[in-house]
């Protein structure tokens, strides 16, 4: 599910500042990256940048795609990147299975597959069970497995 990311000469300037800066970065198909560093560092603003959620300028493959570069930025939904948000971004008036259609829908999979994926998804997450609840039916556990499986059920070439 995960294929290659490769960052180079990664600049995001927000509100005038400079906020990344000529950031490199190299991940092989499968493996995994752990970014850290203190508050204001830049951490979230790279990875909203890699899923499109931000301007920037440099380069970002995923795979063999280009996602951005000169003359290039894919849309945030055509980039294929799952992203998992610290606060979790959950929508209170939809279900768990409301979550999951949704992003399947961005992601255009037919109606028919949906509910295969989300059982899939859900299942091995321990939550198939809730599938009818809100968030503010979950315990705070249950909500971060929401957000995984929201970040998973799309198939993404990278999840962040």
């Amino acid at each position: 599910m995960s294929e290659r990311l490769h960052i180079a000469s990664l600049g995001v300037t927000l509100g005038g500042h400079r906020v990344l800066d000529g950031v490199e970065l190299n991940l092989d198909a499968g493996a995994y990256g752990v970014v850290l560093g203190p508050s204001g560092a830049g951490k979230s603003t790279m990875l909203r940048a890699i899923a499109g959620l931000v301007d920037a300028s440099g380069t970002i493959a995923i795979g063999d795609s280009v996602v951005l570069g000169p003359g290039i930025c894919v849309s945030p939904e055509a980039r294929g990147v799952g992203f998992l948000f610290q606060g979790l971004a959950l929508w209170p008036h939809m279900t768990v299975e409301g979550h999951l259609r949704y992003s399947l829908k961005g992601a255009r999979v037919p109606v028919a597959e949906q509910a295969n994926r989300i059982r899939e998804t859900l299942e091995p997450l321990g939550i198939a069970d809730l599938a009818e609840r809100r968030p503010s039916e979950l315990s705070g556990g249950e909500r971060q497995r929401l957000a995984l499986a929201r970040a998973l059920v799309a198939r993404p070439r990278l999840v962040l």
